[in-house]
Formats: structure tokens, C-alpha cells, sequence
């Protein structure tokens, strides 16, 4: 199912955040019939029913949304404004798509889920491609093994702190 949610605080921005069983993988599928390719109706959707700022889409998702995130900034990356990756992978034969966008790649140093390394050969593929938007954003982590792979927990508890003090 899909939720849509308008948090006041965010300048009235538009979340759509669709979710899947975690038996699932976000793929786009075949004849567009994969959960990527729902999500992206949903989305156009969304956007052709609010009013939204077209230069100002940005995509993100942590895990699996992270694996999803490369994926929709790969095949939309003119829709998307920029892109960030929490503690996902990618392939890095999709790196020359990527070049003229900004994307932030979060991770963690002691994530056992996704190895760190997969991030880095996006970023890195990125670069040796010429791209100049890319920033790795690597957490040490230090705290339980749970919170490894949560490495995008850290920077919204950043943002929640921000938000508190506007």
C-alpha cells in the first residue's frame, strides 16, 4: 500500500513513500508490471494531481529502497533533481547515467547487510565516469549491530533536530 503524507514543517512537500512485502524486490518488471514501475504511477499520479515543483523531485530510500533509489535515479534521471541512496547497491554500468546528478550515498562502516564497499563502487564508478555530484557520506558505526544497517537513522535524527529548532 502507499501513504501519502504533507508535513506542514517541510514548506508543504509532498512524500510519496510506497511500500512492499518484504518477500518482494524493487524491480521495474517486464511489460512495466514490476513494483518499481507501480510506484512510478503512483508518483505521476501524485505530481499530475498536486501542484508540485517538477525541478524539484528528489528520490530516496534506505536498504532495499536504497537498491531502489539507484534504480529510479538510473532510469529517471531527468525527472529526478537528485538522489540519495541509503546503505543500497547498484551497478556501476548504470554510473553514466548518473553524472549531471546530485546524489548524496549514505552508509555505514560495520553494515553486515549491505557491505559499505557497494557503495563505494557506485561512488567511485561515478567519478571515474567524470561525474561531479556525487558525495559519500560514510557513518562509523559504533553502536549496536541492529543499527549497522540504518545508517540513514542517523541523518533523520539530524534533520528532526534541525526541524525542531525553525
Amino acid at each position: 500500500s502507499s501513504y501519502i503524507f504533507s508535513y506542514e514543517w517541510l514548506n508543504k512537500a509532498i512524500i510519496v513513500a510506497p511500500q512492499i512485502s518484504t518477500k518482494d524486490w524493487w524491480d521495474f518488471g517486464q511489460n512495466a508490471n514490476g513494483p518499481l514501475d507501480a510506484a512510478m504511477r503512483i508518483f505521476d499520479k501524485v505530481t499530475s494531481e498536486y501542484s508540485c515543483d517538477n525541478s524539484r523531485y528528489y528520490v530516496t530510500g534506505g536498504s532495499m529502497g536504497g537498491y531502489a533509489t539507484w534504480q529510479v535515479a538510473a532510469k529517471y534521471n531527468d525527472v529526478f533533481a537528485a538522489a540519495m541512496p541509503m546503505c543500497g547497491w547498484w551497478t556501476p554500468s548504470d554510473a553514466p547515467r548518473l553524472l549531471d546528478m546530485p546524489i548524496r550515498i549514505i552508509h555505514g562502516t560495520a553494515d553486515s547487510t549491505v557491505s559499505v564497499e557497494r557503495s563505494k563502487l557506485m561512488y567511485n564508478a561515478i567519478k571515474s565516469n567524470g561525474g561531479q555530484k556525487a558525495v559519500l557520506q560514510i557513518f562509523l558505526h559504533r553502536r549496536s549491530r541492529r543499527e549497522r544497517h540504518r545508517a540513514g537513522t542517523r541523518l533523520a535524527a539530524r534533520l528532526d533536530r534541525c526541524r525542531r529548532r525553525i
